[in-house]
């Protein structure tokens, strides 16, 4: 299984990402894929043999889900809210 990083921001050509230890580091934006955004979860994928050996990353669009569902959840109990 790949690891998995959180997208925490992305300001003036630069990603900044969470790993699952919580560790912060930057890469260059261009390594994202097109639409990634704030909050979306990104893996690792293989550099095509063109490429000067850069990290990729594509969107882990179930991840991203999951992750969103486990927030909404928690901002729901935090005001009070059930979840159904």
């Amino acid at each position: 299984m790949s690891k998995s990083y959180i997208v925490d921001s992305i300001h003036a050509g630069v990603a900044r990402l969470e790993d699952p230890d919580g560790r912060f580091f930057e890469v260059p934006a261009t390594q994202l894929p097109r639409g990634a955004r704030d909050g979306h979860v990104v893996t690792p994928v293989p550099a095509d043999e063109t490429d000067s050996g850069s990290v990729r990353f594509a969107i882990d669009q179930a991840a991203t889900e999951q992750r969103k569902k486990v927030i909404r959840a928690k901002l729901d109990k935090l005001r009070g809210r059930s979840t159904l």
